[in-house]
């Protein structure tokens, strides 16, 4: 009797709609978004890990969040900023080799100074947001460790329209170009498996990222240079109400329990 009431067209759209936003596409379709794929080789993921493992730096967000670690500077989950009044965590020669890099290569116009290593366990998510504008550089890029996921993009609040981008162990992803930086929100599902290339579900592992970051000047605090981007929806210099109350959300969000 109850099934009787169940509107089977309407589930149907829904997890058509999952699976389309969480089948890969290609980088490309978000403007100004790049994958390298190998962008480091397997030796240097494996020391990469370790480094990190061995740290002992380890932070639970929440008693149900994700476990992170900073590193130059501290991300402030309160503020969206960097905590640039705070404690100065430690800058291992990791983040010291791969910066330069970064830079070396043309893919950060300078070298980053806030570094933020998220663990990712079968389940675990972050909400669709966009990095604050004002508090940090025209480049940001994450590097994926251990096993890959499929990252949402949208323009801000396009329920119907995200696209997913697979993110393999050992790729940089690089947000860049006005658009994919300053443009679009991204995000990680809470859920177990993402959708392979040919659309079956494959289960999720156990992954670690690596933000790099450079925050501007006077980026840790609300008196950082305005951004006058062409997206003030997702602006905090331009459109500061709606986007604090954006940030307030996507705070509890990521912090469950």
């Amino acid at each position: 009797l109850v099934a009787a009431f169940v509107d089977w067209e309407a589930v149907a759209a829904a997890i058509e709609r999952q699976r389309a936003s969480s089948s890969p596409v290609c980088a490309s379709r978000v403007p100004g978004l790049r994958l390298l794929e190998e962008y480091v080789d397997a030796a240097t993921h494996d020391a990469l890990v370790l480094e990190i493992e061995t740290s002992g730096r380890w932070e639970q967000r929440s008693e149900a969040g994700r476990r992170v670690q900073h590193f130059g500077l501290r991300f402030n989950y309160g503020t969206v900023r960097a905590d640039t009044e705070g404690e100065r965590p430690p800058w291992p020669a990791w983040c010291v080799g791969l910066g330069a890099r970064l830079v070396a290569e043309g893919i950060m116009p300078w070298a980053p100074n806030q570094v933020t290593v998220n663990e990712y366990r079968p389940g675990e998510g972050i909400p669709y947001h966009c990095d604050t504008h004002s508090a940090f550089g025209p480049v940001i890029c994450s590097l994926s460790l251990l096993a890959e996921v499929t990252m949402g993009f949208r323009a801000a609040g396009d329920h119907n329209g995200a696209l997913g981008v697979r993110l393999p162990g050992r790729s940089l992803l690089v947000l860049s170009g006005g658009a994919a930086r300053y443009g679009r929100e991204h995000s990680i599902a809470r859920r177990g498996v993402d959708f392979s290339d040919d659309g079956l579900p494959r289960k999720r592992g156990r992954r670690l990222s690596i933000t790099f970051r450079t925050v501007e000047e006077g980026g840790g605090t609300s008196a950082a240079k305005p951004c006058t981007c062409r997206w003030p929806e997702l602006c905090d210099s331009q459109t500061a109400g709606l986007y604090d109350a954006r940030q307030d959300s996507l705070a509890t969000l990521a912090s469950p329990g």
